[in-house]
Parts: structure tokens; sequence; C-alpha cells
């Protein structure tokens, strides 16, 4: 089976689900009362920025493809984290709809970021082959 070639601009738009997904993790926030505005987002929206400022360079690429396949690893990581503390939160804690907005829009938005892992993923297997063939093309 031959995968699609992934492009940075198809990455870049799959970021953006990060963002939407970063909204709905936000709305946990709430839990946590003493932790600044800023402070929070910055929890939230690291992975979108991470995959955002790495893919929306032109070509070449800012970075080299090995530290570019751990960026991608990196934010689907700390996105998939913030999301078990947030389901956690949601499990143990007792949360009030936000205005006319319920938790499960909440939980929708963070599960929706989790579409953009199809296309991640799909880069960092293209990638990994291509480090492979860059070292197998070196050291012949």
């Amino acid at each position: 089976m031959r995968l699609p070639a992934v492009t940075m601009g198809r990455l870049n738009i799959a970021s953006l689900l990060l963002l939407l997904g970063a909204m709905g993790q936000y709305w946990f926030r709430r839990s946590f009362p003493n932790i600044p505005d800023p402070l929070a987002w910055s929890v939230v929206l690291l992975p979108w920025v991470v995959t955002y400022a790495g893919t929306f360079c032109k070509v070449p690429p800012p970075i080299g493809p090995r530290a570019f396949r751990y960026c991608l690893l990196g934010a689907m990581c700390w996105y998939g984290a913030v999301i078990i503390i947030a389901e956690t939160m949601y499990i143990f804690k007792t949360l009030p709809p936000y205005g006319h907005f319920p938790i499960t829009l909440a939980r929708v938005l963070m599960y929706v970021g989790f579409i953009a892992f199809i296309p991640f993923t799909q880069a960092c297997v293209l990638l990994r082959r291509l480090e492979s063939e860059l070292k197998n093309n070196t050291s012949a």
C-alpha cells in the first residue's frame, strides 16, 4: 500500500484542528481558578504553535526531517496528555456548563483535534522513511 504524499500545506491545515481542540481544552481551565489566563492559553496552544510554526514556512523547512518528526510527535503527545488531564477532571470533578454551552461541546472540540493526528502520523512515517533513505545513501 502506498501512502499519499504529505505536504507542508496539508499539515498546516491539519494543525488548525489542534487550534480548535485547544479551544475545547481551554474550557476546562475553569477548574483551576488560580491559574492566570495567559499561562492556561500557553499550555493548550503549545501543540498548535509548534506544528503551525513548523509547517507555515516555505521550502526548505526551518529544521531537518528528524527534528521535525520529533516536533510532530511531541505536539501529539502534549495534546494527548492535556486531553487525559481534562477527561480526568471531567470524571472526578463536577463542572457546570459555561453559559449556553454544555461540557459536551468542549469535549467534541477536543476530540475533533485528534483528526489532525492522521496526517501528522503519515508525515512521521514518511519522514522516518526519508531519514533511512538518507542514511543509506550517505553510507553507500
